[in-house]
């Protein structure tokens, strides 16, 4: 059952689980990675195995990394549609610019700096909610504490 819970957004999880989580992911890449360049020698690019494996691991890790990030929001007492509006706000302001850029028009010199700051104060403040804030004591909306862990 275990294993499992880590693709489910149903329940919670604390800041903990979610950083052990977190980085299995990143060392799994690096190790892919790493991998995937030892193996390739001297030839140049990826084979079409290679690519599919390094497809399927990338969509996984995608999953989970939207489940344990819903479950911490969970945790904190907030909807894990949160994570949805922080991806768009925070994609917004890039969106933005670089589209009035492909468009030809100038952007003004104050407005470019300013959507970046709010890409990247929206970005901060998702982090801080998922991965630093103490999550809500006792039972919420989302289930009893750890209620979506894989241990």
């Amino acid at each position: 059952m275990g294993v499992v819970q880590i693709f489910r957004v149903a329940g919670r999880i604390g800041r903990k689980e979610f950083w052990v989580i977190w980085m299995a992911i990143i060392l799994a890449g690096a190790l892919g990675g790493l991998i995937t360049g030892l193996a390739g020698g001297n030839r140049a690019g990826v084979s079409t195995v290679e690519g599919l494996l390094l497809l399927g691991f990338y969509v996984i890790a995608t999953w989970v990394s939207i489940a344990i990030s819903v479950k911490r929001l969970h945790d904190t007492g907030r909807s894990g549609w949160w994570l949805a509006k922080f991806m768009v706000l925070a994609a917004a302001p890039w969106s933005c610019t670089f589209l009035a850029a492909l468009a030809g028009g100038l952007i003004s010199t104050w407005l470019a700096p300013a959507l970046a700051i709010v890409g990247i104060g929206v970005g901060g403040y998702s982090w801080y909610l998922i991965g630093f804030k103490r999550g809500e004591p006792g039972v919420n909306d989302y289930g009893l504490p750890g209620s979506g862990s894989a241990c």
